[in-house]
């Protein structure tokens, strides 16, 4: 009897290490995000135009003797450093965009623009995959707030993704901070609209699962029982 019990709780040894290590996997990963140039925006410069390298896009400016000034209106794609984490990870964050909106004489009421993120993993494996898509700038005149179109969940799915035994899925925008005055983000529909003098936060967001995928020590340990069952049962062979 004391035999069986041993022999059970080897066998089941690997079966739990393995469950350990995939639920503990470790993710490394960094992304990057830009915008291109606008398109089919007649306002002055600088309002309508991409700075810091692609980072910001300025959607309008103030203006002063038709020379424009700040403030600015502003989108920032802000890029994630290289990031470590385990899995399982939901809703980890993975991009974002800052949208500062203030009142604006010198804006183009309506124009395009693209925005891309491009994802880089270096654990548990090298992997990347880049997103775009298609951006509507909408800014009527004050004092109703502005709002950006084409926010849909169908562009991210670049970043729905199995590899070196990590699950990456349920890719989605997020409203991660709505501002004072209570920005809204439907995610049906891809609209993101901001209040005048608000700043709010759009997340990109992403959940990490590790599938259940044994490592060499686990396969050993697997090995060493399977060996040991094969041994018992012989001398039980032998004996009868």
């Amino acid at each position: 009897m004391f035999r069986k019990r041993l022999f059970a709780a080897v066998a089941g040894m690997p079966i739990a290490l393995a469950a350990y290590s995939a639920n503990a996997l470790p993710v490394t990963f960094s992304s990057t995000g830009s915008f291109a140039n606008p398109t089919g925006c007649s306002a002055l410069s600088p309002a309508c135009t991409v700075d810091q390298g692609g980072k910001r896009l300025i959607l309008g400016t103030d203006m002063f003797i038709f020379w424009p000034t700040t403030p600015y209106s502003t989108l920032t794609a802000v890029s994630v450093p290289s990031t470590s984490t385990v899995t399982p990870q939901n809703d980890f964050r993975i991009g974002e965009i800052d949208w500062v909106n203030v009142p604006t004489t010198n804006t183009d009421k309506n124009f395009n623009d693209k925005y891309t993120l491009n994802l880089n993993f270096t654990a548990p494996g090298v992997q990347a995959a880049t997103a775009s898509m298609n951006l509507n700038i909408q800014q009527p005149t004050n004092p109703p707030g502005d709002s950006i179109t084409q926010l849909l969940l169908s562009a991210l799915a670049p970043f729905d993704m199995t590899f070196a035994g990590l699950k990456v899925s349920d890719v989605k925008f997020v409203l991660g901070d709505a501002g004072s005055k209570n920005s809204t983000f439907d995610p049906i529909t891809g609209k993101w609209y901001n209040p005048e003098n608000n700043t709010a936060k759009l997340y990109i967001t992403a959940d990490f699962t590790a599938m259940a995928v044994p490592e060499p020590a686990s396969l050993a340990m697997l090995g060493m029982g399977l060996l040991g069952a094969g041994m018992m049962r012989g001398r039980r062979n032998r004996a009868a």
